[in-house]
């Protein structure tokens, strides 16, 4: 015997009890409707690790001050998020989120994570070339603190 099934009249279907809220009321969620929410809570997920990358990427460097052995993940990351800035491709996360939001019966977006979510109210016009910018301000950012960071570690090396 499986889980207690009641019809909901409004749309004609069955569904599944789960459980209840309050004080006697009973929650009914379709196998649907799960799946939207999961859909949702990951596409969610993945927007903060997408997040989490972009600021790791652009201030990453200044834990290198710090933790040196934190190189050899900013590295490779600041290489990898200047390209996508630079030449204009689009991060493997952002098709992945778009995606989820779409299967949770959200409305995706176009364009790339910090266009959509940024690029409005940051760059309201020439969003391509502000992007280019914000590219070259990256490594030159990055730039400038991996030679502090190469400075002091000489410093260091030498004093010795």
């Amino acid at each position: 015997m499986g889980p207690p099934v009641e019809r909901d009249r409004d749309r004609g279907t069955e569904t599944e009890k789960r459980g209840t809220y309050g004080a006697g009321r009973s929650a009914y969620v379709s196998g649907r409707e799960s799946k939207r929410v999961w859909h949702a809570m990951l596409a969610d997920l993945i927007l903060l690790v997408h997040l989490g990358f972009v600021v790791f990427v652009s201030v990453g460097a200044l834990g290198v001050l710090i933790w040196r052995w934190l190189a050899l993940a900013h590295v490779p990351c600041f290489i990898y998020g200047a390209a996508i800035e630079l030449v204009g491709w689009v991060c493997p996360l952002t098709p992945l989120e778009q995606s989820l939001r779409r299967q949770a019966g959200q409305e995706g977006y176009t364009g790339g994570f910090i266009e959509h979510y940024a690029g409005d109210l940051l760059y309201p016009h020439g969003w391509d070339e502000m992007r280019l910018w914000l590219g070259i301000g990256l490594v030159a950012f990055n730039v400038v603190v991996y030679a502090c960071v190469l400075t002091r570690s000489r410093r260091e090396g030498g004093a010795g």
